[in-house]
């Protein structure tokens, strides 16, 4: 399930029993898709992993699964649960139920395994999946393993950050033919933050342990402040630190 002009290999995820029926069966749902339920979503992810060891977690019936995997050095593409089933890949069912999972070659705190062959073989494919599903190309449809809630409160703090904030969302959406642009008027009061990726330099901590500061690099991300001056104290984030922190 690729578009023709794309290198794509069928890598199956295993559907076998593990146990006694009906509760044991990995690594994804059967379904009827998108005839049962609309496919809504497409969710980028990355693999924190290489290519050869998460094509092989594909393939173990123990693990999750997700649709697609792209590989970083030339952008080939690897299928491994059909659009019609559901793979386990968001931490959210209902998403999962409504969305194809697209896994990244690379590490996000890294940002250099997001490489232009990569970034052209993903947009090709959410194209073709876009069409045929008829999904809406923006951020409400498209969207990051990051913007993907937990299913209650106490689950937030679990959820994953990937594709991270290294991702260039703004060049994806140029390659998808879906330039980001403002939807807001002045009546409505909504503003698009779009930092160019080039020159918005920013430094993160936790890449390589907790607290340390990464390397500065490009983001389209922002950091949020009580207040519009730097000095001002970050914005708080109850969902991964419901103490307060």
């Amino acid at each position: 399930e690729c578009p023709r002009n794309l290198g794509c290999a069928w890598v199956p995820a295993p559907y076998q029993s593990l146990g006694p029926a009906p509760t044991s069966y990995g690594n994804h749902d059967l379904g009827d898709r998108p005839e049962s339920q609309q496919i809504t979503y497409i969710v980028i992810h990355d693999t924190e992993g290489y290519w050869d060891s998460v094509l092989k977690l594909a393939q173990d019936p123990n693990y999750v699964s997700w649709n697609y995997t792209i590989r970083s050095s030339d952008g080939q593409v690897a299928q491994h649960v059909l659009g019609k089933d559901v793979a386990w890949h968001a931490g959210n069912w209902y998403v999962n139920a409504k969305a194809v999972g697209i896994e990244h070659e690379g590490f996000a705190a890294q940002g250099t395994w997001y490489t232009e062959a990569m970034y052209r073989s993903s947009a090709k494919l959410v194209r073709y999946l876009a069409a045929r599903y008829r999904i809406p190309l923006d951020r409400q449809h498209i969207l990051g393993h990051d913007n993907v809630s937990g299913t209650v409160p106490s689950t937030v703090k679990g959820m994953h950050w990937d594709p991270g904030p290294l991702w260039d969302w703004a060049h994806y959406f140029d390659l998808l033919g879906a330039p980001i642009h403002p939807t807001g008027t002045r009546q409505t009061g909504m503003v698009t933050i779009k930092p160019d990726f080039a020159t918005n330099k920013l430094t993160f901590t936790g890449c390589t342990a907790p607290g340390v500061p990464c390397a500065t690099m490009s983001s389209t991300s922002v950091i949020l402040h009580t207040a519009p001056t730097a000095d001002s104290p970050l914005l708080k984030d109850i969902g991964l630190h419901p103490d307060g922190s």
